[in-house]
């Protein structure tokens, strides 16, 4: 029997943001195939679980929270013996105050520039929600998010 690398996505959006308590539906993005992806911190940490997945003997558990995080069970929504794939990513905010607009940039660590719209959409949100989850309801100046890309399936940037 295979050892679980356990992942949990988001069921609802969380209290920070502007659409708290509203059903991500991050589920059935996945199940559909529309959620390719998802963006936390701690390289390290998920390099080496996709390390110990390519090297056999794990499965990926996709869970979500039945009700509230850390304090609910977790149910699995999906599994899979397919080794994840991991990116470095940096994501970059900067608010544009004569066009009074938002703009984001995103590249791989070391790679390639990334469409921000292609990846919120991959990642399961729209641009406007992809931003408030990353950098808040009303950041303040230019801000960065350096983390990594756990990829679900065969895309890469």
């Amino acid at each position: 029997m295979k050892k679980k690398i356990c992942i949990t996505l988001s069921r609802v959006f969380p209290k920070t943001h502007s659409r708290a308590g509203e059903l991500t539906l991050f589920g059935d993005k996945l199940k559909a195939g529309n959620k390719k992806h998802t963006i936390r911190c701690n390289y390290d940490l998920w390099a080496h679980n996709a390390q110990k997945m390519q090297n056999g003997g794990y499965t990926l558990s996709i869970r979500q929270w039945i009700d509230k995080p850390y304090r609910s069970k977790q149910r699995e929504i999906h599994t899979t013996d397919t080794p994840i794939g991991v990116q470095r990513i940096q994501i970059n905010y900067h608010h544009d105050f004569h066009a009074n607009k938002p703009i984001l940039t995103a590249k791989i660590i070391g790679g390639n520039i990334v469409d921000v719209e292609e990846l919120a959409k991959n990642d399961g949100l729209s641009l406007a929600d992809f931003a408030e989850w990353f950098f808040g309801k009303e950041p303040q100046g230019d801000m960065t998010f350096t983390g990594v890309i756990i990829h679900f399936s065969n895309l890469r940037y």
